[in-house]
């Protein structure tokens, strides 16, 4: 370990010491003003940006300070990292993730094997290499080479194979060899099926973490005991099963699990259960033992029909023709649409999991109203993870949460916020719109302050979370939303509030100018050079536009100074579209030329900036596809005595520029639309 990372962190970082790890790093970034550039609350500005040098310093700094407080496997995750942001995040998803729970036995087992080379010897010994033969036939699943040695050598069934103490059973089933493994266990004693190596693992447990659920149906039709043995992380089989996401062995293994077996491992219930939750396998049932009754139900919901018990409970015969002919019907139908649009299994399966999710947490509702009925252990038990709902828009569990237990419209998180000012906090439109809706959510409690003496006017003049920024496209938008969500609060609360101070001696409107004032200059900015670009090509337009009036396809006759053509079509569609390209283009560089000239202040870019920007757009284009129509007539024209597929051609090549224009523009143009003429947050 080198002198530079003992300065900040006890060890390097390995699979093993990642929470403390953390933590220590954490603090010594804190210390050295370094957090903001990792959890991303000082974003990367623009590279030609006045405070890009500012922030790559600091970033580099981070970034050091995390690399060499790395071990050497763990430096590898994180040696490409631009940012040290992005090395945070890999490393957290690294040592939290299932892969990296098999890299550290890997560790465990590199570790043990030098152990034994330091026994044995560097050869390791003359028992890893016995059983050459048997290990290779286990490895490629060939049965009839390992029957012809195990016939011979029947003490091999049993022996360790190579330096991590795995037996032909273990290597067979963390290969995925399965009728190798069904064959072998057939012929080995029920108590060798227990045998477990270096880690404590038996081959029940490989299973679980990679095989296949007919492996596990025939070892444990041999030794019912191999459910309960736990490896050296604590971990029975079931529980490998849900780390893993094994969701076809998980079942079978959970239906093989007696009522005791639930009643003596409620931890294990839960943590199958939290799991299953991360994994998003919302298609296995896990129910808790429960203290009203004597059995525990125990059953694999269907992912296809995730309601089952729903649609019975309203009325549905569920083996009645009609129910059967109805679900036979439904699944043809997706599985035709799925042939046809293949893409629309991966929306069906997100659909499917989003029912099952919610039916999930009304389960757990209900349990907790069975088995709880103190009040206050409900809030202690369920108020922190509606706080957390709240504050990532989760509104499908605030929503059931408040359907058991209203009281906890007022749970208090650490901060003293209610769950109204959390979700007003991180602009979590739906979890408000949910609790505003009809005013019946509306208490007391929502108008407190919390332990910095904000009201929710305060909370909402903050600065939304940096994700929530960047979903709306452009700074002059961004801007647009949060002065929405203070308009939108500012209505709600009592007018007293607008000038109560906070512990910083802020009232709102001065929080929120203080806050943003960063925002406003990138708004600014950002309106100048859209508009000055855009100034630029209506100009352009009005030049050749005009230019054209006075230069018509064919030419005047002399004597009358008429046009030529002034009788065909195409030149009725030559001057329409002149003029009407000409004036569009004039109207949007007179938008363009008054946001250039605005005075950017606050409540400008409310509503006045965005609709000058709209309708700037909105003529540019039609000015765009007047001059592309101007150019077709006028093709149709010079080629009136050619009329066939070049004339068609060249006018259709006009379509481009302005599609183009259009495809490039429109999601901007929507966004702008939306926020400004769309609902507002208490629609």
């Amino acid at each position: 370990m080198s002198s530079l990372s003992k300065d900040i962190v006890r060890e390097v970082l390995t699979y093993d010491n990642y929470d403390e790890w953390q933590v220590l790093m954490k603090n010594y970034l804190v210390g050295q003003s370094l957090w903001s550039v990792v959890d991303e609350t000082e974003c990367q500005p623009p590279t030609g940006d006045p405070s890009y040098a500012a922030w790559k310093e600091k970033n580099s700094k981070a970034l050091h300070a995390i690399q060499i407080s790395c071990g050497a496997v763990m430096f590898s995750h994180v040696k490409t990292s631009a940012s040290a942001s992005d090395a945070w995040k890999a490393l957290a998803n690294e040592c939290r993730s299932a892969w990296g729970r098999r890299r550290k036995i890997t560790e465990t087992l590199c570790s043990h094997s030098q152990k034994m080379k330091e026994v044995l010897g560097d050869d390791g010994g003359e028992g890893l290499s016995k059983y050459r033969i048997l290990y290779d036939a286990a490895l490629n699943g060939d049965w009839k080479m390992a029957k012809w040695f195990i016939d011979k050598h029947s003490e091999a069934l049993a022996a360790g194979l190579d330096k991590w103490s795995n037996t032909a059973l273990h290597i067979a089933a963390l290969y995925g060899n399965t009728q190798f493994v069904i064959e072998l266990v057939k012929i080995t004693p029920p108590e060798s099926l227990a045998r477990q190596n270096c880690v404590a693992s038996t081959a029940l447990h490989l299973v679980a973490e990679g095989g296949t659920k007919r492996m596990a149906e025939v070892m444990l039709e041999r030794n019912q005991s191999l459910f309960h043995i736990r490896d050296s992380n604590g971990m029975t089989p079931l529980l490998s099963a849900a780390v893993f996401s094994r969701k076809d062995v998980l079942s079978y293994l959970y239906s093989r699990a007696t009522d005791a077996d639930l009643n003596s491992n409620l931890e294990d219930c839960v943590a199958v259960l939290i799991h299953l939750i991360n994994a998003e396998c919302y298609g296995v049932h896990v129910e808790f033992p429960d203290t009203h009754s004597h059995t525990a139900k125990k059953y694999y919901k269907d992912e296809e029909d995730p309601v089952k018990e729903e649609q019975v409970s309203n009325g549905f015969p569920q083996r009645s023709s009609t129910h059967q002919l109805l679900c036979y019907s439904n699944k043809l139908f997706w599985d035709v649409l799925q042939q046809i649009v293949p893409s629309i299994k991966e929306v069906r399966r997100r659909k499917l999991m989003h029912l099952q999710s919610r039916e999930l947490v009304k389960q757990l509702f209900k349990k907790v109203t069975m088995m709880i009925k103190n009040d206050h252990k409900v809030e202690q038990l369920l108020g922190p993870p509606l706080i957390v709902a709240a504050e990532f828009g989760i509104v499908e569990f605030v929503e059931i949460a408040l359907k058991y237990y209203p009281r906890l419209i007022e749970y208090p998180d650490a901060n003293l916020r209610c769950i109204m000012q959390v979700a007003v906090l991180n602009r979590q439109e739906k979890v408000f719109k949910m609790l505003n809706k009809k005013g019946r959510q509306i208490t007391l409690r929502t108008f407190d302050r919390d332990i910095y003496m904000n009201n929710i006017l305060h909370l909402a003049a903050k600065l939304a979370p940096p994700h929530q920024l960047h979903s709306v496209s452009g700074a002059a938008l961004q801007l647009q939303r949060e002065l929405q969500w203070f308009k939108a609060i500012e209505m709600l609360a009592p007018p007293k509030y607008k000038e109560r101070k906070n512990s910083q001696g802020l009232t709102p409107q001065l929080l929120f100018s203080e806050e943003h004032k960063d925002l406003i200059a990138k708004g600014e900015s950002w309106m100048k050079e859209t508009a000055a670009s855009c100034t630029v090509a209506a100009a352009l337009i009005i030049t050749m536009m005009f230019a054209a009036a006075f230069t018509v396809p064919g030419g005047i006759r002399s004597d009358t100074g008429t046009p030529i053509f002034e009788h065909s079509h195409s030149f009725l569609v030559f001057v329409i579209s002149d003029a009407f390209a000409l004036f569009s283009a004039s109207t949007s560089m007179l938008m363009f030329l008054s946001i250039l000239t605005s005075r950017y202040a606050e409540i400008d870019f409310l509503e006045s900036l965005p609709r000058k920007l709209i309708i700037g757009l909105a003529m540019l284009f039609l000015s765009i596809a007047s001059m592309m129509a101007t150019f077709s007539s006028t093709m149709f024209i010079m080629l009136r005595n050619r009329q066939g597929p070049i004339s068609i051609i060249l006018a259709s090549l006009g379509v481009v520029p302005a599609t183009l224009f259009a495809f490039l523009q429109f999601p901007l143009f929507v966004d702008m639309m939306s926020y400004t003429y769309g609902s507002g947050i208490f629609h």
